[in-house]
């Protein structure tokens, strides 16, 4: 049976308008603040929907993580204890971390993949080209074959084969005079189910008009009578349940008490599976955040889309507690922050270079994933450094200037 979350997260993608999908996002925001233990398990199942096709559902998932980070306390953990011996942390994950003093423009657009609308696996060689009828007629039913899930030994022929079709056409003249003589010779059933329901009444002595109103008010009838005897059932036979179907998606939360960290697995809209690891002690988005660097270069625009929105919201919120880990000092924790926000940025601004996808919006074209990273970029600006932030403005002048050397 479906939960209150299940409908609501439902609600993001199938509202009927966008004020209904906001009112879902922020009735999620209110899950968290009454369970704030659920929060690694809300994360996974708003992170369902952060590729979908459509528009209005990505903007709500990103309104559903903005509200859900209202709800969570700014992290700042508290440093060691006074008597506490300071150990120096591995640095884990820290030698991936993207800098400044490694990007360049020219290396990017050389080396890196251009991201457009899609993978193009839409456009790809089905097998046909080049093959006369019958060779294509015969890829086609071992495509049908595949498509359908059917073994080897199964034999489309044994179902329908030329035979088969030609009797269909030989029978088809035969069967339409059968009909034709039928309608002279006998009554017509509705017309019998009308005198039934007439109760008796002679319809040879009332007039056309008489006649079709007692027709079509024994259709009426006919059909309440179905539905009145009618039991919808659902998978295996079950009463199908009051309400929305929702679809049962599965999220587990796992703790590895060896690793000390918390795994969270969920499959998403699109049909493959999210996976993002929170280490205990860190910050408590840090996972959905990797995650979401990684869906900047989709291949598809709308998970490059949804995943900046998810980034903007979740930024504007917590970006000062990024990368800081309880039990360090105040001063290395700001380090990490900053080298945390900086690998941020520079994924951002390799989206800025990579990204070639552009929508028509009546006569002219926006360029959605990158003016929604752009924004991200700006919040995330807030909480940088003066030698950051000015770092970030040479690597745009670097973009302005290649843009302009292009055009």
């Amino acid at each position: 049976m479906a939960t209150r979350l299940d409908r609501l997260v439902a609600l993001l993608d199938s509202g009927a308008t966008p004020v209904v999908r906001s009112t879902a996002a922020r009735q999620i925001g209110g899950i968290q603040k009454q369970h704030p233990e659920e929060l690694f398990r809300l994360l996974a199942r708003v992170h369902e929907h952060i590729g979908s096709k459509s528009w209005d559902t990505r903007v709500a998932t990103a309104q559903a993580f903005e509200a859900i980070a209202k709800e969570v306390s700014e992290w700042d953990p508290p440093g060691p204890a006074a008597d506490e011996d300071i150990k120096p942390l591995a640095e884990d994950g820290d030698g991936e971390l993207l800098s400044f003093a490694q990007f360049d423009v020219d290396s990017v657009i050389r080396r890196g993949r251009l991201l457009l609308g899609s993978a193009g696996r839409e456009y790809e060689d089905d097998g046909l080209q080049g093959l006369d009828a019958q060779a294509r007629i015969a890829v086609q039913r071992a495509q049908i074959k595949k498509r359908l899930g059917l073994g080897a030994d199964f034999m489309a022929d044994e179902l329908l084969d030329d035979a088969d079709l030609d009797a269909v056409v030989a029978a088809a003249p035969a069967a339409a005079g059968a009909r034709k003589r039928k309608s002279v010779a006998e009554p017509d059933d509705d017309d019998d189910d009308s005198s039934s329901a007439a109760g008796g009444i002679d319809m040879s002595k009332l007039s056309a008009r008489e006649r079709n109103q007692l027709k079509r008010k024994a259709r009426l009838e006919s059909k309440k009578n179905k539905k009145k005897g009618k039991v919808e059932l659902g998978p295996r036979g079950a009463a199908a349940p009051e309400g929305p179907v929702v679809s049962q998606t599965g999220v587990a939360v796992t703790e590895q008490p060896g690793q000390d960290a918390i795994v969270v697995e969920a499959k998403r809209a699109d049909g493959r599976e999210a996976l993002f690891a929170i280490s205990d002690g860190t910050w408590p988005f840090e996972g959905l955040v990797d995650a979401l660097c990684v869906d900047l270069f989709d291949a598809a625009w709308e998970v490059r889309h949804g995943a900046g929105m998810a980034l903007r919201e979740i930024l504007k919120h917590h970006g000062y507690g990024a990368g800081r880990v309880a039990g360090r000092p105040a001063a290395e924790n700001q380090q990490r922050n900053q080298r945390f926000l900086e690998d941020v940025c520079v994924r951002l601004l390799c989206v800025f270079t990579l990204d070639r996808f552009g929508d028509f919006v009546s006569d002219h074209v926006v360029a959605p994933v990158r003016e929604t990273c752009a924004q991200a970029l700006g919040v995330a600006s807030q909480f940088l450094t003066q030698p950051l932030l000015a770092a970030t403005q040479s690597a745009l002048l670097q973009l302005v200037e290649r843009g302009a050397a292009g055009a």
